[in-house]
């Protein structure tokens, strides 16, 4: 991963200012960020203890460094801390003032040598992060976007209220290696940028775009304004684009696009998921649809600017309004038949309804649901006080992936941001592609690793077939000691009744281990049973073994990062590990007489 200097955003020029730009060290800095354009941040390497900042002014202009009289065009020394320095810089002309926020960070030293660093899961370069946002392909430049919400402690001049809440930024070529970009967006008076969505307009519906920008990069994303200028309510909906690939992003001007006057939609009116719907029954056979949550609501529009609900909020099969946040909306095959086909609500990751998504005789966009909210995974994390959650959260899907697959990525939720050398909160899953199968009489959503993750697979270190193991056999992974590794087994479990499989292992007892997996072949359950610093307990998915009566296990570690996945994703479990031992063995072993068909563990690289 790569952390480049320059926090970026609005791209609005320095012309009709009395600060004309300014420079920090040998870079000059050229434009403005944010909706009121005045925040500007460049980074600098851990040995930079100070630099220079010369401003540039019309002639004329009185200028003040945190309230000190400065003269323009002169180089100012200013010491440099670790972080964030923020600088205030004040200008005043007769009755014309203005106010540029500085911000100068200074990275710590080791960065990205961290041992605690996961190698093919994204993180931060430093600070906190949570939902991707965002997510989207430019087939034109070959890379996904990776957006994320984070906060970071920079000045800005935007009401403290809204805290520093705005989108990281990431790109990959193939969902593993990526480069952190600057940040794409900041507060401004609208409020903090909460999470959203990001879509191609190829065929310039919004207008925003000319020829020079190639179809495939016409990229638009949407967020929430939280707080802020309440005018439009608490929480409301605007847009952002980009003319040059996903470098720098210019606000709508006439933001917000959904409002929520007198919070008409609900005070939680967030998390905006665009897709493209396609219906014979709608104007030119398609529109653009926007769910969000809080009360969960659908809007359509033909331009991405003018928004139009779509009747009351959605609610499940027994007419109970659905509750959630970070929805997606998306369509799969039923066990990969294209004839038969269903919508996916999803909420957060955490559950889904399965329906179908019509329109209505009042020509409205309308999703039918057919189950309640699914639950994928059961809790033993803390989401609010008391509340018990999966690990990950936030999850969304990529929109125009290359290959015509739902892959989404999810936040790993994560409660320390110190630990040991770390110096970042959290990490992003790895990218899993989301099928729909039948499992018993369920359509049941299924989520395994995208074929891009074996790109990460360096040296196979331990390769096994067709041996048995049962009561006194030896462990079989005895020589494999590793906390960055991606293992596969098939088995088949004869006369077992539970198969053990461990990692941060010390000892040939896998009950000692800090993470075990333990399938109950009985009662058709995977165990997860998690130890170690942080969040501990014990998940529970059901797992079934495939009509060869196998079963097929995927045990991932990347440090601080763990994967778990049954039967190819019928089970997905994911979390941070933070290990007190330190153990680095595997262990497998089974009650009765098993067959291991298939056993190889890979060391992995990435970033």
């Amino acid at each position: 991963m790569k952390r480049f200097g320059a926090i970026n955003g609005v791209n609005t020029r320095f012309e009709e200012r009395l600060i004309t730009g300014i420079r920090v060290g040998e870079e000059e800095l050229t434009s403005f960020l944010g909706a009121d354009n005045m925040l500007m941040a460049k980074a600098v390497d851990s040995t930079v203890t100070e630099t220079e900042v010369v401003v540039h002014t019309l002639p004329g202009v009185a200028i003040a460094l945190n309230d000190e009289r400065i003269s323009g065009e002169t180089a100012i020394k200013v010491q440099l801390k670790d972080g964030f320095n923020s600088f205030t810089i004040t200008a005043s002309l007769r009755e014309k003032t203005g106010t540029v926020f500085l911000n100068v960070e200074r990275l710590p030293a080791g960065l990205y040598e961290e041992s605690t660093r996961p190698v093919y899961h994204f993180t931060p370069y430093r600070h906190q992060m949570n939902d991707p946002n965002g997510l989207v392909y430019d087939e034109e430049a070959g890379l996904y976007h990776l957006f994320f919400q984070c906060n970071r402690p920079f000045a800005s001049g935007v009401d403290a209220r809204t805290r520093t809440t705005g989108w990281g930024h990431a790109v990959s070529g193939n969902l593993i290696k990526w480069e952190e970009q600057p940040m794409a967006l900041t507060p401004d008076p609208l409020g903090a940028a909460w999470s959203g969505s990001g879509v191609v307009d190829r065929d310039n519906t919004s207008g925003l775009f000319d020829e020079s920008v190639p179809p495939g990069s016409r990229l638009v994303v949407f967020y929430a304004n939280v707080y802020g200028d309440e005018t439009y309510g608490m929480a409301k909906i605007s847009m952002a684009y980009s003319k040059d690939a996903g470098q720098t992003w210019i606000k709508y001007a006439d933001n917000p696009v959904v409002k929520n006057t007198a919070n008409r939609y609900g005070a939680g009116l967030r998390d905006p998921k665009v897709i493209r719907y396609e219906n014979p029954k709608l104007e030119g056979g398609w529109c653009w649809l926007m769910v969000t949550c809080g009360d969960t609501y659908l809007f359509a529009s033909r331009d991405l600017i003018n928004w139009k609900v779509q009747g009351g909020t959605v609610c499940d099969v027994n007419g109970k309004s659905v509750e959630c946040e970070c929805p997606d909306l998306f369509r799969l095959p039923v066990d990969g038949n294209p004839e038969k086909e269903k919508w996916i609500l999803t909420c957060g990751g955490v559950s889904y309804l399965v329906g179908e998504l019509l329109v209505n005789d009042s020509g409205c966009v309308e999703f039918i649901a057919e189950t309640v909210p699914v639950v994928n995974l059961n809790g033993i994390a803390d989401q609010i006080s008391g509340i018990k959650a999966p690990e990950i959260y936030a999850t969304q899907t990529f929109y125009n992936d290359p290959a015509g697959r739902r892959v989404s990525m999810s936040w790993i939720r994560d409660p320390y941001q110190d630990w040991r050398d770390k110096v970042w909160n959290s990490a992003q899953s790895i990218p899993l592609v989301n099928t729909l199968r039948t499992v018993g009489d369920t359509v049941t959503l299924c989520r395994y690793p995208a074929e891009e993750v074996d790109s990460a697979r360096k040296e196979l270190i331990f390769y096994l077939r067709d041996a048995e193991i049962g009561p006194g056999s030896t462990n079989p992974l005895e020589s494999v000691h590793s906390d960055c590794f991606d293992l596969y087994a098939v088995i088949t479990p004869g006369n077992a009744r539970n198969i053990e499989l461990a990692a941060r292992s010390g000892g040939p007892d896998p009950s000692e281990a800090e993470l075990k997996l333990c399938y109950s072949v009985p009662e058709n359950k995977l165990y997860v049973v998690k130890k170690g610093d942080g969040w501990q307990g014990v998940y529970e998915p059901e797992v079934h073994t495939g009509a060869d009566g196998k079963l097929r296990i995927r045990l991932m570690l990347d440090k601080i990062c763990y994967d778990v996945f049954g039967n190819d994703g019928e089970a997905a479990v994911q979390g941070i590990l933070y290990t007190m031992s330190g153990a680095d063995g595997l262990t497998l072993r089974a009650d009765g007489s098993a067959k291991v068909d298939l056993l190889e563990v890979w060391s992995m690289e990435g970033n």
